[in-house]
């Protein structure tokens, strides 16, 4: 599935609601029919607006820790990294220690770094 530019466009015109977007995180995980590609290409353009990942709720992330690379975590990691609140950052902490190495690595690195205004 190619990211179909026009169609993104038109779909962040009209705004997508959070829950058809964690229903639809949530089926994508579910679904192991499809390729890794596959897969990534589908996550790839739910998330191609990065602003879209901070919808996500705790078990649709929860749900991309088994077959997500650590690569394609981005627009999740500047979301949840740095919420106005903790939540964001307690889950990444839980997620570190169930998740594949090179995601776990990942994980550890990006809740180290300091926030905007926070001093470490």
């Amino acid at each position: 599935m190619a990211l179909e530019r026009r169609a993104l466009s038109d779909q962040q015109q009209a705004g997508l609601f959070p829950h058809w977007l964690n229903a639809a995180v949530l089926r994508l995980s579910a679904n192991t029919d499809l390729s890794l590609d596959q897969r990534r290409a589908r996550m790839a353009w739910l998330l191609a607006n990065p602003k879209q990942a901070a919808a996500l709720s705790d078990a649709a992330v929860g749900s991309l820790v088994p077959w997500l690379p650590a690569e394609d975590w981005a627009p999740i990691l500047e979301t949840r990294r740095c919420p106005f609140q903790n939540e964001g950052r307690s889950l990444l902490s839980g997620l570190v220690s169930n998740a594949p190495a090179h995601l776990g690595r990942r994980l550890t690195v990006a809740l180290a770094k300091a926030c905007q205004g926070e001093v470490r």
